[in-house]
């Protein structure tokens, strides 16, 4: 791993990390150069899937850019997330098939309320943000959603340290690396701290 930029944190009352305003390090927005298009993985839990999101948002405001979330809660090897395709083929619009992002309309038919929040506490902050449900297992997620959204730089988890099963499905760091064709890749760890990845 490259050198440690951290993110600072200003907080009032010492609060949980989630309630922590992120301020980015001006070398990792300098690392990110002129990206446009930031992308990272969230979850409607507080695991390490979650914690690129806050940094992830508060970097693509210190560039302009925006951002894309990609909801890795619904990764599965059987089912799918939206309303159209495998047993939903019937429905129709608004309902898409995974190879885009989805309307809030189409998020709020999905039951997914927990995502919209999450795009209205990013978009108050002045960040354009999509969403997009993760459809395949593992870092396998990943890899489609940089194949379907040309993001300039990707913020993950830590995925240094997999467990057995992890490491059997390929849930790593170095899976990630493999799928990042030139792009830049960011790791985010729970206190919102940012590390150049190399």
């Amino acid at each position: 791993m490259g050198e440690t930029l951290k993110a600072d944190h200003e907080h009032g009352g010492g609060g949980p990390p989630e309630n922590r305003a992120v301020m980015i390090d001006p070398a990792i927005v300098e690392a990110a150069g002129d990206a446009t298009l930031v992308g990272a993985p969230t979850t409607r839990g507080s695991d390490p899937w979650s914690w690129p999101r806050r940094p992830a948002a508060a970097l693509a405001k210190a560039l302009g850019a925006r951002l894309i979330l990609a909801d890795v809660s619904t990764r599965s090897l059987w089912t799918t997330p939206y309303g159209s395709g495998g047993v939903g083929a019937d429905r129709g619009s608004p309902y898409t098939e995974g190879t885009t992002t989805l309307s809030r309309q189409e998020l709020a038919l999905l039951g997914r309320d927990d995502l919209i929040e999450q795009m209205d506490e990013v978009e108050a902050d002045g960040v354009d943000v999509s969403m997009w449900l993760a459809n395949e297992p593992g870092v396998a997620a990943l890899d489609r959603f940089l194949i379907l959204f040309p993001v300039d730089v990707l913020v993950v988890p830590p995925l240094d340290d997999p467990s057995l099963v992890e490491r059997l499905i390929g849930d790593d760091i170095a899976a990630v690396r493999r799928r990042m064709q030139n792009r830049l890749l960011l790791v985010a760890d729970e206190d919102g701290s940012l590390s150049v990845d190399s």
